[in-house]
């Protein structure tokens, strides 16, 4: 799941923490940048699926180190898809928090 209140928390934490760390243009670019590094992830999944390697893996829900990895593929291309679908509403936080400095 990909959870729009825990979003705007985390880029309320950010900004308070970080105030001016951060252009205009830089916080257009955090919902394009939340959805790219996700997209990343999945692909080194779907990689390390191909190669048998990388990551460990939960022997108790999967039957190899590959099934693992190609079911966190999936689930990380389903929740690309997600905030892809919500990335409108995403923007609008994200200019509704950094329009507060």
């Amino acid at each position: 799941h990909f959870r729009d209140a825990l979003f705007k928390a985390a880029l309320q934490g950010y900004f308070a923490a970080t105030k001016k760390l951060l252009s205009a243009r830089e916080w257009s670019h955090l919902v394009q940048a939340t959805k790219l590094i996700t997209l990343e992830l999945a692909a080194r999944f779907l990689i390390d699926y191909f190669e048998d390697a990388h990551f460990a893996w939960d022997p108790v829900h999967y039957t190899s180190r590959r099934e693992h990895n190609l079911r966190r593929y999936q689930r990380l291309l389903t929740l690309y898809h997600k905030i892809t679908k919500k990335q409108k509403k995403l923007e609008q936080i994200a200019n509704q928090i950094f329009k507060k400095k």
